[in-house]
């Protein structure tokens, strides 16, 4: 009896150093960007590609996005033969997998900029990863290559 109490105890600290994943070094963000809000914008959209190296999967959501009124996630959909952008409260990534945000797909919207976006620039986002939050800055990039 006191082995399969040992056993459970064992395995129930097991599970918590599992669950408890460093946001800072095990999930890696690739070419974080937003792009630069066109002249007389109110929105753009933010790009990445995210990779949950921890070992359980990550639920993530957008919380804020500094120097912005407002900031959603969104995915793009086909709507009666029309492609639409739907509001999100949130993607999931499995454990290993990458979650890509691109133009056309998933990415982030950023809404009503508090002052200029320059291109060069960063912007601080604050993100919801199982609870916790990650701070992660983002590049502010031109939206069209030269």
């Amino acid at each position: 009896m006191k082995n399969i109490i040992l056993i459970a105890t064992i395995l129930s600290f097991a599970k918590l150093a599992f669950a408890d994943c460093d946001l800072k070094t095990k999930v890696e963000f690739t070419e974080p960007r937003i792009f630069a809000p066109l002249k007389g914008s109110n929105a753009t959209g933010g790009f990445a590609k995210i990779k949950n190296n921890c070992s359980e999967e990550l639920e993530l959501s957008l919380k804020s996005a500094e120097g912005f009124k407002a900031v959603e996630s969104h995915v793009t959909v086909e709507e009666n033969g029309r492609m639409a952008m739907k509001k999100i409260d949130s993607f999931k990534i499995k454990s290993g997998e990458t979650l890509e945000l691109v133009p056309g797909g998933k990415h982030l919207m950023f809404f009503d900029p508090q002052g200029t976006v320059n291109e060069g620039s960063e912007v601080k986002l604050v993100f919801n990863l199982n609870k916790k939050e990650l701070t992660v800055p983002f590049k502010v990039v031109q939206r069209i290559k030269k």
